[in-house]
């Protein structure tokens, strides 16, 4: 069988036998795929550094099953700084733990990938304030997904003067038809701006105490709406709780 070539970025790592990586690969048009990297643990390999967690790199695979065995591989971006600093590391891994969670395997996910790999460059460049990012990133990759909140009336009685953002509506609501406290007119402008525009305005957007109003929420809606919790959701909020303590 003739060998494949896609790009992709590495969501996920586990240690298989003889130095090999079982690799977990979002890419934009094979969506999300497993794939067996033979001795790449090893640093003498070639394909050691485009096989590490949140390398963005070029692959060769040939189909081996439910599998792909990884013949070539070259990175392009590998945001190792983001290895420097564990709280965006942290929010590194959490970002491509959902990705790889709502994306499905053998559809494309260009715009999933796309999100990820600007998230990523923000975060480490430290273009964008972590918390406005990770709200940000998922109202963003929750749209890609098909799970787009709707932003404008009132999901129940369709009043356009809705201000109450609910988790498990999915969505906006007006204050007769829910008990929520209703969202400042900050947060509820972010949070449509977010949904509604471009990725480079939303990227730009400075949320800031209005990213803060809208976490909490935000983060339910991610849980409701995939039934999952990432494991690197309840760390990240174990370091971050760490360095507001310290």
């Amino acid at each position: 069988m003739e060998p494949l070539k896609t790009t992709g970025i590495v969501i996920r790592t586990s240690h298989g036998k003889n130095s090999s990586l079982a690799l977990s690969v979002l890419s934009p048009d094979m969506g999300k795929i497993s794939v067996w990297a033979r001795g790449a643990r090893s640093h003498k390999n070639p394909m050691h550094s485009a096989c590490t967690l949140l390398s963005y790199g070029e692959f060769i695979l040939l189909p081996r099953g439910e599998m792909y065995s990884l013949t070539a591989a070259s990175p392009i971006r590998s945001f190792y700084h983001l290895r420097e600093d564990v709280e965006k590391l942290s929010f590194a891994v959490y970002f491509a733990e959902l990705a790889g969670l709502v994306s499905g395997e053998g559809t494309e996910a260009e715009e999933a990938v796309r999100l990820l790999l600007n998230t990523l460059h923000y975060l480490e460049q430290d273009l964008k304030e972590p918390t406005d990012l990770k709200v940000m990133y998922e109202l963003r990759l929750m749209c890609a997904a098909g799970f787009m909140p709707h932003t404008e009336n009132c999901m129940l009685c369709g009043d356009e003067d809705a201000a109450v953002f609910s988790p498990a509506e999915g969505g906006l609501l007006c204050t007769d038809c829910s008990h929520l406290h209703p969202l400042s007119p900050g947060a509820l402008s972010l949070l449509c701006g977010y949904v509604n525009k471009g990725l480079k305005a939303s990227l730009d957007a400075t949320g800031g105490a209005a990213a803060d109003e809208l976490a909490t929420s935000v983060e339910q809606f991610v849980r409701h709406h995939t039934e999952l919790v990432p494991r690197s959701l309840e760390y990240l909020h174990k370091i971050r709780n760490i360095s507001v303590n310290e």
